[in-house]
């Protein structure tokens, strides 16, 4: 006698022959998760014009220049899922939520790349004055008598250099 096999649609929730399901080679028993019926009275998908894509964020169908271009690993371009809008919102949280494993990384890099890091951050500077103006004038004004200090020990050390080298030369100042 031949086992009739039922399986559950995950959609109606009925128990229904194997028959009235669809193939889905990517499931592991073969079959829809859908029966055939449910698949039928599916909402069916948007069809939109080329030259828009809906974005899996925000669900709005926006122009394909609103949507960030990437290269798989063969080398194909396509567009990516969600809007660069969505996608730098995503980022930001992304970077808020990991700031001690993006520095962490980025103390990685400049030690594997001190050249690089030397070379990045000179151009920072000079493409950047008066935000190393500000950054300078806001260390001052926090560590003011650290930087004294440093003054003041720089001072006594050429002071010892000057005398020695007098002594060296035999010079006596009156």
């Amino acid at each position: 006698m031949e086992e009739i096999k039922t399986k559950k649609c995950s959609k109606c929730g009925e128990t229904k022959l194997v028959s009235e399901f669809g193939k889905n080679k990517s499931q592991k028993d073969g079959l829809h998760w859908y029966c055939k019926v449910c698949r039928s009275t599916a909402k069916p998908k948007e069809v939109l014009p080329e030259c828009m894509k809906k974005c899996t964020k925000c669900n709005e169908n926006k122009l394909l220049d609103e949507f960030s271009s990437t290269k798989n690993k063969n080398g194909r371009t396509y567009k990516q899922s969600q809007c660069k809008k969505c996608n730098n919102e995503r980022i930001k949280e992304w970077n808020k939520n990991n700031r001690e494993k993006i520095r962490e990384n980025s103390r990685k890099y400049r030690e594997r790349n001190p050249e690089k890091a030397k070379e990045s951050n000179m151009k920072w500077h000079q493409n950047n004055p008066e935000k190393v103006k500000e950054i300078s004038r806001k260390w001052y004004e926090e560590n003011r008598e650290k930087h004294l200090e440093s003054i003041k020990k720089y001072n006594e050390s050429k002071e010892k250099d000057i005398e020695s080298m007098r002594k060296k030369r035999n010079i006596t100042i009156l």
